[in-house]
């Protein structure tokens, strides 16, 4: 029993003693320490401690003995003092060199006492310039046979990780030397890398090539950053600056391995993974901006991103792999030797593990850019097998292709026989059609041809007797009457002109349908043309004791370019339904200018009444042909029921709308809206004619008619106009031996006559030269004669007074004058 007590005691003293020796013992065969379990550490939370309090007496219980070799304080925005003291056994002085193989100290500053002097070295990343020495070591002077206490205070934000070793000068330079060799060989294979597969995405075209390159050379920044090299090269250059630039660095390795990742994997948008992946890619550009001023909080974001980042692409790796995408694999390869890296980075950062691979930092860096290489290595692999593969695919899909091409080309081979002979059958069916619709066709213009020759022929016949009625009744009214005979003879004006009116209705409406129906664009005075218009219902108005309102606005212009018959025909139309129709009250006609666009104004003409109205189950039918709305009003107030027809078809003709808002025994409202040019170089007031033309006593005419009733109205209207000197023949060839045995003021020429007609005789009048002014007299409405240039002039049938006269005052002036 006592026995084991007293090993037990003695195992304890031994333990003891080893912790209790803190001090660094110099031997003379060894020539590289490293110095963590030798080291003793105060934290400086308020950051106000100085070297003459913390190397005082009372100050030095307060320092804690560290126990591993590498010492890991955690992270923070914090400083800490370190002590160690270093025996120099030896009696001759050397140069020793102190490293910390931790590239990320903000400030450090080394603490030595010597002859009463204080002794200080900096290092760390502040600003360069201030610093004693380039790199993060320093060097001691050691004297021999002599203990030196030093202290080290040491400011950072991030984590506190203290490989220190400490080097005998010849030793440190050789290290120094195989790193940089190290390095030198690893940025070789990393430029090698990077040109060549820069020289692929310009031959290939590939993104995935250049998102590559960007991936390399972000981790290769980020290798010489976190190792230090980067403090070498830029001596003018703010430290907090170079710091965050490996804090950059590594938010663009993120950035552009997340970019690789998902181009190079080909991962769908709807896959969870890519969402992850991308997620994390953004939030590494978010990070970029912090890196400068949160260095803490990035480290540890770019810690997470990266590992989270690295399991993604290994899992969509893997699902890629199994998926018969071979190029993943080389992937998995990659990433996996990375991730076993940073994870074991880390826990060595965190204290969770103590990497005794890093005792003397030169195999450290080995393993960091041996891993680095591997990684590049194998994914500038996965890209050649990826075109290896891409290309194998797409000699495979060649293949496929042409064997489908083949199978498709008998498919179609056989599908065009077939097709060929439904084309045949349809083609032969589709002759057979066209012939018939041919046919149908010939036959419908065979038929349009005989209505249009059955109006023409019907305009001319109704239209000559209708010549001979008004004309006896016209001058009729020229003689002495008594009451009864007059009445007889307004009578008889009255049911000629509504026989002549039903006739025209008839006649527009066909050529309305027929396509022949054509406007005449004039200017016109839109004052003289209400006036005329409103004047033509002052009788009727007067007999209804009806009060007819006219409303203009004031913007309407005073002269518009337009067929003003036509508006005039409409209105009439409008205004005598209103009348018809109306017992009491009043009819108002309303013009308005709706808008104006240019020189073009639509112009609304609005007639209402205060009649009986139409129901509304009857307004849809109200512009049918032949359709009448209110049969049970008296007979007076029948007609044929084209004038709304008519009306509506012209309004269409002008490119415009009519419409109705009708109410039952409240009356009704017609609306047309038609566009119209305005006349801006119109004169403001018209030329007023003179009263008296001058006028040829007797003109010397020529009546060239067959129908002896027209001849004998005609020649009865010119003597009332003073006109003596008539020569009568009854066809054009007869005109023809007339006009060379006589010469003639005018000619009245009949259109329709036998032997020859108006026409070709007058042709051949006008081409003797010297000719009379020719006015052609007709009955027929659809035979086209305003361009014919051996005509000057046409009358229609049945010849008034009034438009007579007004046909020869027109030509009294040339006749004259010649």
């Amino acid at each position: 029993m006592m026995i084991k007590t007293k090993y037990i005691i003695f195992i304890l003293v031994m333990v003891f003693r080893l912790h209790a020796q803190s001090d660094v013992v110099l031997h003379e065969k060894q020539n590289c320490y490293l110095i963590g379990q030798q080291i003793q550490f105060l934290h400086d939370k308020d950051q106000k401690l100085d070297f003459a309090t913390v190397s005082s007496p009372q100050y030095s219980s307060k320092f804690t003995q560290s126990t591993a070799k590498i010492p890991n304080l955690g992270m923070g925005d914090t400083t800490y003092w370190l002590r160690f003291t270093i025996d120099n056994q030896s009696e001759q002085h050397k140069k020793w060199i102190l490293e910390i193989k931790f590239f990320r100290f903000k400030k450090i500053i080394l603490y030595h006492e010597k002859n009463g002097q204080i002794h200080k070295q900096y290092s760390g990343y502040f600003h360069l310039s201030q610093r004693e020495i380039v790199h993060f070591y320093h060097a001691l002077h050691l004297t021999g046979s002599q203990k030196t206490t030093y202290y080290l205070q040491v400011e950072n934000t991030g984590p506190f990780f203290f490989p220190v070793v400490l080097w005998e000068k010849d030793e440190f330079t050789k290290n120094q030397t195989n790193e940089y060799m190290l390095s030198f060989f690893y940025l070789g294979i990393i430029l090698a890398l990077v040109w060549y597969n820069l020289f692929l995405f310009v031959i290939l075209k590939d993104v995935c090539y250049l998102y590559y390159v960007t991936y390399i050379v972000s981790i290769s920044l980020l290798t010489m950053c976190t190792r230090g090299f980067i403090f070498s090269f830029f001596t003018d250059v703010p430290g907090n600056i170079v710091y965050s630039s490996s804090l950059i660095s590594g938010c663009l390795t993120i950035i552009s391995l997340s970019s690789f990742s998902i181009n190079f994997l080909n991962i769908p948008k709807e896959n969870i993974t890519h969402t992850i992946i991308s997620t994390l890619r953004i939030l590494g550009f978010l990070s970029i901006p912090l890196s400068f001023v949160h260095h803490h909080f990035v480290i540890f974001v770019i810690l997470i991103l990266g590992i989270l980042n690295i399991i993604t692409i290994l899992v969509a790796s893997f699902h890629s792999l199994t998926s018969g995408y071979k190029p993943a694999r080389y992937f998995l390869y990659a990433w996996s030797a990375l991730l076993v890296l940073v994870i074991q980075i880390i826990c060595q950062r965190l204290g969770i593990i103590s990497n005794y691979l890093t005792n003397f930092g030169f195999l450290s860096g080995i393993i960091f850019q041996f891993a680095i290489v591997w990684d590049a290595v194998f994914l500038s692999v996965s890209l050649a097998d990826r075109v290896n593969t891409i290309a194998k695919e797409k000699e495979n899909a060649q293949q496929e292709t042409l064997q489908l091409k083949n199978t498709l080309n008998q498919q179609l081979e056989k599908q065009v026989k077939i097709r060929t002979h439904e084309l045949y059958d349809a083609n032969t069916t589709l002759k057979k059609e066209i012939e018939q619709h041919k046919k149908t066709e010939q036959a419908l213009k065979k038929a349009t041809q005989i209505k249009s020759d059955f109006l023409a022929t019907m305009s001319h016949e109704i239209r000559t007797p209708m010549n001979a009625i008004l004309g006896i009744a016209q001058l009729m009214n020229n003689t002495s009457l008594d009451d009864k005979q007059q009445n007889y003879v307004n009578l008889l004006n009255y049911s000629s002109q509504h026989l002549l009116s039903l006739i025209n209705d008839v006649l527009d409406l066909s050529k309305l349908e027929s396509g022949k129906f054509e406007l005449s664009l004039k200017t016109f005075s839109t004052e003289k043309f209400l006036q005329e218009t409103v004047r033509i219902f002052d009788i009727k108005m007067a007999e209804k004791n009806l009060n007819f309102i006219c409303n203009v606005s004031p913007e309407f212009p005073k002269y518009l370019i337009g067929d003003s018959v036509r508006i005039k025909q409409v209105l009439i139309n409008l205004i005598s339904n209103a009348i018809k129709f109306t017992e009491c009250g009043s009819i108002t006609l309303s013009v308005e200018t709706v808008s104006v666009n240019n020189d073009t104004a639509h112009i609304k003409f609005s007639v209402e009444d205060t009649g009986i109205g139409i129901s509304q189950d009857k307004i849809e039918n109200l512009f049918n042909s032949f359709v009448q709305i209110n049969l049970s009003s008296t007979k007076e107030e029948q007609g044929t029921g084209l004038g709304l027809t008519i009306s509506q078809k012209i309004i269409h003709f002008m490119h415009g709308k009519i419409r109705v808002e009708s109410f039952e025994n409240k009356g009704s409202t017609f609306h047309f809206t038609i566009p119209l040019k305005i006349d801006k170089t119109a004169p403001h007031e018209e030329q007023k004619v003179p009263q008296q033309l001058p006028r040829k006593k007797a003109l010397s005419i020529l009546l060239v008619e067959d129908c002896k009733t027209n001849r004998l109205v005609a020649i009865e209207f010119l003597k009332h106009l003073g006109h003596k000197d008539i020569d009568i023949v009854e066809n054009g060839e007869e005109a023809i031996q007339k006009t060379v045995t006589k010469k003639y003021d005018l000619i009245f020429i009949d259109f329709h006559m036998p032997v020859m007609d108006g026409l070709e005789a007058s042709k051949i009048i006008h081409e003797r030269g010297n000719r009379p002014i020719i006015i052609l007299l007709t009955a027929d409405v659809f035979t086209e004669t305003e361009n014919l240039i051996q005509i000057d002039d046409k009358l229609l049938k049945p010849l008034r007074l009034p438009g007579l006269q007004k046909v020869l005052d027109k030509w009294i002036p040339t006749i004259n004058n010649a």
